[in-house]
């Protein structure tokens, strides 16, 4: 019996199914390198961010230079951390300060003066920042006198008075943020702080807590204390000296913007938004 063979139609047909899922498997295969391109590409983001994160924190728990400014940025993170197979980035920060705790930020500097920033509102930029407020001389024995006064019929209302000239404050927190720039001698006196009567100043003493935090003071003394300190001088209970070693800057709140950007392209990689307590 002669065996019959396979018609065209039928090779036609063959071919053409081969030809499907060949190339379904090819799709199928880009496909799948795509994917894990894509996954190995969001693995190597997810690192640098959290690598820049840190730095972030690392930069701002080193740095107390920005507090004139409620918006600002911090250097650039660069280097071979950030270097990915052929792709080089850089991590760009903006940082917005939207609430700060600490009423003043008091600078001791190289003219053996006390310069006194004070916490203000920047309407321009809906923010926070700390403005020039006086330069306090020492007198004859070195020293400068600080009282506060908190008043008493509006919580929302204190003085601060150095050498007897007053910065009015509202809606205090009683903290105030110390920075020694050079090295002095000067004497810093706080006697306590005072009840203050419709904004007239009294000499009785109120049982608030005045809170002094800088990176000055040493961290194996134990915090809060009210032994005299470094260049300050008191006898009251309430006033705390707190190392702000361990601090992460001021005790703000920021808004903060990470930019990623892949520097052989020139393009931004990813952009990040969050708010932090710095």
């Amino acid at each position: 019996m002669k065996s019959k063979g396979f018609t065209l139609i039928e090779v036609i047909v063959a071919v053409a199914i081969f030809a499907i899922i060949v190339v379904s498997l090819g799709l199928a295969f880009n496909q799948a390198i795509k994917i894990s391109s894509k996954a190995k590409q969001n693995m190597d983001v997810a690192q640098l961010i959290n690598k820049a994160v840190e730095k972030m924190y690392f930069q701002m728990g080193s740095d107390d230079t920005h507090f004139t400014e409620t918006v600002f940025s911090l250097p650039d993170y660069t280097g071979n951390e950030l270097k990915f197979g052929n792709d080089e980035y850089k991590v760009t920060y903006t940082l917005k300060r939207v609430a700060a705790d600490y009423d003043l930020i008091m600078e001791l500097g190289s003219n053996n003066a006390l310069t006194v920033y004070k916490r203000v509102y920047d309407t321009a930029n809906s923010g926070i920042r700390y403005e020039f407020a006086l330069i306090v001389i020492p007198n004859l024995n070195n020293e400068v006198a600080l009282d506060v006064y908190k008043e008493m019929n509006i919580s929302d209302v204190a003085k601060y008075c150095f050498n007897g000239v007053a910065i009015d404050i509202q809606n205090p927190t009683y903290k105030i943020y110390y920075k020694k720039s050079y090295a002095s001698n000067m004497k810093i006196k706080i006697e306590g702080i005072f009840k203050m009567q419709s904004g007239t100043l009294t000499s009785d003493y109120t049982n608030q807590i005045l809170e002094i935090w800088s990176k000055d003071f040493n961290v194996s003394v134990p915090a809060p204390t009210a032994s005299p300190t470094g260049n300050f001088i008191t006898s009251r209970p309430t006033i705390k000296f707190i190392s702000a070693v361990n601090s992460k800057y001021y005790h703000q709140l920021f808004e903060v913007k990470i930019e990623l950007w892949n520097l052989n392209k020139n393009k931004k990689v990813k952009e990040y938004k969050f708010i932090t307590r710095g």
